[in-house]
């Protein structure tokens, strides 16, 4: 049966990403008790007001800061700043739908192995909307944008950019409903 976008916010063991596997080469691995100190001092304790997501987040990016042996440290800056970029895109208040949602799949296309699964991309996406968007995507998913699968959901996302572009270009008249007087 396939997941909902809420389904995978829901905390559970099987949502914690792993990451890829890091080749620390042959020889000794350390690790730096600077990056031991940052961690502790950000710990999850499963309090209310806590976000496990966003802590996971965070603690993903503090593990970026790892130097791998024969691996440009400018390259992994860069690839921690676009997926910073992604994982903290917001939409501005006057964006529509389809505008937020292709200038957040630009930058998808411009780092597609970030390491983000698609839900959370929907899930950050859907969150960070204006209240009358949020509402525009559930009124149109016929209830809840979050009951729907990661595959319905970004169809639905990719059929009102479809729609919305349909309508950009044409151009109308100023009188054209208007009725002359005779």
């Amino acid at each position: 049966m396939a997941r909902s976008l809420h389904d995978y916010s829901t905390p559970a063991v099987a949502n914690v990403p792993v990451g890829p596997a890091v080749n620390t080469g042959n020889g000794n691995f350390k690790l730096r008790t600077g990056l031991l100190t940052m961690v502790q001092a950000n710990q999850f304790h499963g309090l209310p007001h806590e976000d496990a997501n966003a802590h996971l987040q965070q603690f993903l990016e503090l593990c970026d800061t790892i130097v791998i042996k024969d691996v440009a440290s400018t390259s992994i800056n860069k690839t921690s700043a676009l997926r910073r970029e992604i994982s903290n895109f917001q939409p501005t208040s006057l964006e529509s739908i389809p505008k937020a949602w292709e200038r957040l799949q630009d930058l998808v296309r411009a780092y597609p192995h970030h390491g983000m699964e698609d839900w959370l991309v929907l899930q950050n996406f859907y969150e960070d909307l204006t209240t009358i968007s949020m509402e525009h995507l559930n009124a149109t998913a016929g209830g809840a944008f979050l009951s729907l699968t990661i595959e319905n959901a970004t169809t639905l996302i990719k059929k009102i950019v479809a729609n919305q572009s349909w309508g950009e270009g044409r151009e109308t008249q100023d009188d054209m409903y208007s009725v002359k007087e005779t």
